[in-house]
């Protein structure tokens, strides 16, 4: 396979594996949610994969009761500051509900109370590129996908190759995770 490489992976020390940044590159082009987000969390707290694992489940299914179609990608590190960690991008369809209102960090809401009592903490980790940002100039905690707008495309997919840099991978195996493929029915976009 040739090399790819990414902005964000030349930062950091490389691409770790370019066929699993492939496939996270394809669950962005391939999407079929009308109003998709993509956002990233990182999840810290724990020294096993277990917690982290069971954290993404939670929300996935949590999402997907509330009619929130979502599929993501993620990968675990290592850090002598930050120790085992766990990022995490996930793609949620928005055409029916806001997704802010399960994935936010207010201490009273449903994430940051579930991820607390996994022992757990997370940080909601915006898209710096201002494409994303609101009208008012504001970061927003997530990316959008509208198919008519190829340079956000493209921004997501620079964005979600931080999953696949080199540096902090040496620690654990297996270093990265995803959603299976589920059979929600959408309807086709023309």
């Amino acid at each position: 396979m040739r090399e790819i490489r990414t902005k964000v992976t030349d930062a950091n020390d490389g691409m770790h594996r370019a066929r699993e940044f492939q496939k996270a590159k394809q669950m962005l082009e391939k999407c079929r949610y009308i109003n998709a987000r993509l956002y990233h969390l990182t999840f810290i707290g724990s020294e096993q994969v277990k917690p982290y694992q069971d954290a993404m489940k939670a929300l996935c299914e949590r999402l997907r009761r509330n009619h929130m179609p979502c599929q993501w990608k993620a990968c675990i590190e290592a850090e002598e500051d930050k120790g085992l960690h766990w990022h995490v991008y996930i793609l949620v369809e928005a055409k029916h509900r806001n997704p802010d209102h399960i994935i936010n960090r207010k201490s009273t809401e449903w994430l940051t109370q579930m991820v607390t009592k996994l022992g757990l903490d997370f940080y909601l980790n915006p898209p710096q590129n201002r494409l994303h940002w609101d009208s008012a100039g504001e970061p927003k905690n997530y990316a959008t996908l509208p198919k008519r707008k190829p340079e956000k495309l493209d921004d997501c997919i620079e964005w979600i190759s931080y999953l696949y840099k080199a540096r902090s991978k040496f620690i654990h195996k297996p270093i990265y995770f995803s959603s299976r493929p589920t059979k929600e029915k959408l309807p086709v976009i023309i």
